[in-house]
């Protein structure tokens, strides 16, 4: 099957901003119509995408018809890049709330997400987290990966959100010594490392 990115800088095909129709000729009308109400887009069907000068879909619905336009050739892995950036955490709720439904399905979506909400993290099967470009981490999210760093000695006490824990252990100044090696380099002399 098909690998696909959606990510902010979709664009509609074609000088004007308008879509080419002849892109779509090969899919089925039923299909574009399902990938419409898998995405919640009913409401915007006949909206225009809008530009800086003229008004259109709302943020939400963008992120969603950038998404819905790769599942028109009905891939079985997604690579988003940031789905919800630059929207409120209602919408970037409703937004992941989509994508774990296409997950369900039965599709690999792998995701960037910076600082999501509680919410959001709950959404997530399995969890990467990275630091300096190093694997910090990599296996089942939620609970499952701040146990893990519990273990690890960095306590969890004072914190209400998993997500926000992950971000100031790993990116913050608890792990400011923890300097990742690439697999397979040789290891320093006297250097400990607790991950």
């Amino acid at each position: 099957r098909n690998q696909l990115v959606a990510d902010d800088r979709f664009q509609p095909v074609g000088r004007s901003g308008e879509w080419s129709l002849n892109q779509w000729d090969h899919v089925e009308t039923g299909s574009i119509l399902e990938v419409i109400e898998k995405m919640g887009l009913f409401k915007a069907m006949n909206t225009k995408i809008g530009g800086p000068l003229s008004r259109g879909v709302s943020g939400g619905e963008l992120k969603r018809v950038s998404i819905a336009v790769c599942l028109i050739n009905d891939p079985q892995c997604l690579f988003l890049d940031e789905p919800t950036s630059g929207l409120d955490s209602a919408i970037a709720l409703d937004v992941m709330e989509a994508v774990k439904v296409l997950a369900d399905e039965g599709r690999t979506v792998l995701c960037t997400i910076h600082q999501p909400s509680a919410a959001i993290f709950d959404l997530f099967g399995a969890t990467i987290i990275l630091r300096a470009g190093y694997v910090a981490y990599f296996g089942p999210g939620r609970e499952q990966v701040r146990d893990y760093f519990v273990a690890q000695g960095h306590p969890y006490e004072g914190y209400d959100n998993v997500a926000e824990y992950l971000l100031e252990t790993v990116g913050g100044g608890v792990l400011a010594a923890f300097t990742p090696r690439a697999v397979g380099s040789p290891s320093r002399k006297n250097e400990t490392n607790s991950i």
